[in-house]
Order: C-alpha cells, then sequence, then structure tokens
C-alpha cells in the first residue's frame, strides 16, 4: 500500500504510507485507551479500627473517567487481636447517588483490592469522590497499612464514548482501503481525550478520619494559620496547565476552616467551610517545579469554636 502522490513537487509526505506504519497508528490507538492507567490517590498511612460496623476510615477525589471504568483501591492490611476477619467498603458517590462494593479479608496480613464500576457520570467534571470504610467481623483490630486509588483500563467500548474517543476499527486496516482524513484527524485527537478523561494526581496525603477533628499532626484549633504539610511535587512540564486542589476537613464543634496552600510562592486557598473544600488554579511548570523549601500547606480555625483537621489533600490534574 505505498503512497506515491501524482505530483511529487506538491505535496511530499514526511512518513512513507506504507501498510505497517498505518496499522502501527491504528493498534497503538487502541492500545492507550486499553493500557494507559490514572493515578488518583495514595497514601503510607496506617489506618486502624475495631469497630463492628462499617466506619469511614478515608475520602479523596475520583475526577473525570466519563468512559465509567473500574475504580479499584489496593491496600495492605493486617488483623490483630484475635480478629479472625475484617470487611473493606469503598464507595464511589457524587454526594447522592452512589456504588459500593465489599471486600473481606481472613488472613493475618496481606494485600487485596476493592472494585468499583461507577453507574453515572453525573459527577465526572465535580469531581465524584471515593470513600473508604473498614470494620472487624467481631473481635480485635483492624488495620489497613496504605493503598492507591487508581482506574482499570480496559478495551474500548465501540462507537463513541462519553470521553469524545471512537475507535479505529479493523475495516481502516483491510488491504486496498482509503486512507480517510476523518480517520487521521481521529488517530491524532484520541490520544488527547484518553489523557483528559484519566488525570492524575501530582501530589497527595490522606490521613484516617477519626469523627472528633481533633487528632494527628494535622489537626488545630488555633486561628492564626499552622503548617501542617510541606508537599514536593514531581517535575511539571513547562507549560501552563490547570489543577484541582481537592481537601477534606473535619471539625468537632461548629468550626469552619481555612487552608491555604503556597506552591513555589503561589497562593492557593479555600475559605471558611468544612468537608469536602476544593478549587481550581492555573500554574506553570516554573511554579510547580520550584524548590520544595517554599511550598507549605496552613490550616487555621475561620469561624465558630472547636479543631478542624486536613484529612485529605490532592493536587490533581484538572481535565481542560
Amino acid at each position: 500500500m505505498a503512497y506515491s502522490p501524482i505530483d511529487n513537487g506538491s505535496f511530499l509526505p514526511g512518513t512513507s504510507g506504507d501498510a505497517s506504519a498505518w496499522d502501527s497508528l491504528i493498534s497503538n490507538d487502541g492500545q492507550i485507551y486499553r493500557d494507559l492507567v490514572s493515578v488518583y490517590a495514595g497514601t503510607l498511612h496506617t489506618f486502624s479500627t475495631s469497630a463492628t460496623s462499617a466506619t469511614t476510615i478515608a475520602t479523596f477525589a475520583l475526577p473525570a473517567n466519563y468512559d465509567e471504568l473500574p475504580f479499584v483501591v489496593k491496600f495492605g492490611y493486617a488483623l490483630t487481636g484475635g480478629a479472625s476477619s475484617a470487611i473493606v467498603t469503598f464507595q464511589v458517590t457524587d454526594g447522592s447517588a452512589s456504588d459500593t462494593s465489599t471486600v473481606t479479608v481472613t488472613a493475618a496480613s496481606g494485600q487485596d483490592v476493592v472494585v468499583v464500576t461507577p453507574s453515572s457520570t453525573s459527577a465526572s467534571s465535580t469531581p465524584r469522590y471515593g470513600i473508604l470504610k473498614l470494620h472487624t467481623g467481631g473481635a480485635g483490630s483492624a488495620h489497613i497499612a496504605g493503598f492507591v486509588a487508581s482506574l482499570v483500563p480496559a478495551a474500548a467500548a465501540s462507537g463513541l464514548l462519553d470521553s469524545g474517543y471512537a475507535s479505529v476499527g479493523s475495516t481502516w486496516n483491510a488491504a486496498n482501503a482509503p486512507i480517510p482524513s476523518r480517520v487521521v484527524e481521529r488517530l491524532q485527537n484520541n490520544p488527547y481525550l484518553i489523557a483528559k478523561d484519566r488525570p492524575n494526581m501530582v501530589f497527595s496525603f490522606i490521613d484516617q478520619i477519626t469523627g472528633t477533628g481533633a487528632k494527628g499532626s494535622s489537626s488545630t484549633d488555633s486561628t492564626e494559620n499552622v503548617v501542617v504539610l510541606k508537599p514536593c511535587f514531581a517535575k511539571q512540564q513547562h507549560k501552563t496547565k490547570k489543577y484541582r486542589m481537592w481537601a477534606y476537613v473535619e471539625r468537632s464543634s461548629d468550626a469552619e476552616a481555612n487552608v491555604f496552600i503556597t506552591i513555589g510562592g503561589y497562593s492557593v486557598y479555600v475559605l471558611d467551610n468544612h468537608g469536602i473544600m476544593t478549587t481550581t488554579f492555573d500554574a506553570s511548570g516554573s511554579i510547580m517545579n520550584a524548590s520544595p523549601a517554599s511550598n507549605t500547606v496552613h490550616i487555621r480555625v475561620s469561624s465558630g469554636s472547636g479543631f478542624v483537621s486536613l484529612r485529605t489533600l490532592q493536587i490533581i490534574e484538572e481535565p481542560s
């Protein structure tokens, strides 16, 4: 299927249009969709409970995924104090409708996964969020020794998907098939659409939700700013990009919080609230790649009384 223009002087293709190159473009497109993983959250904290009913231990953002691919939480665990089993529950919700899955672990320690397939894209841009719950099957205590939340890639469904992606079918691989500009354009755009639907976190901090807001190094009852984290980011591209700051603040009494993040001298903040607190910001690579010594996260009581505690902080690529 070698390509030769009628008028060699009017158009010189940059790549020889043989069958092998064309077939590779089509197969690579499908492989990107099938294999690209998005990681939303991760932590090395230990989460523990002796409760015998499902108790929320963590919550985190799960943005985009308009194509409703499964979310998975991979975790390590241990059972102590005579516990013979523990139940891990993973709930994906937009604050109203939710999808839930559970897994029961019975070994003294090990690793396992819990998977949820979302049934709606209604909160893909909000974003929707995950809630992790833990309880024992009876006596003793259960511990989760860190976890990672990510997307489970799979082969693309047929047709135009909610993300905008559409597969280029094998019809265009056939001998003597044409190479329409529409198909070429689709092969150019599909990788961008995949990446847009699978944003990754560039920073993740997750601590255990306690139900009080007054436990851990990220808690304070001060009305003055208190430094609770000094985040470090992986090197980012130099172009300006949009990011989402997603925080979960636990409180006691009627306290509300201000959360300030300074990234390379640039300030991002959410004010006078609790629970899920989120905003977006634009930052260049030079800002994101600034010395970690200049990056700080502050929290304070902005109104009311009691403690406020930063339980989750994610900085995530924002689809745009």
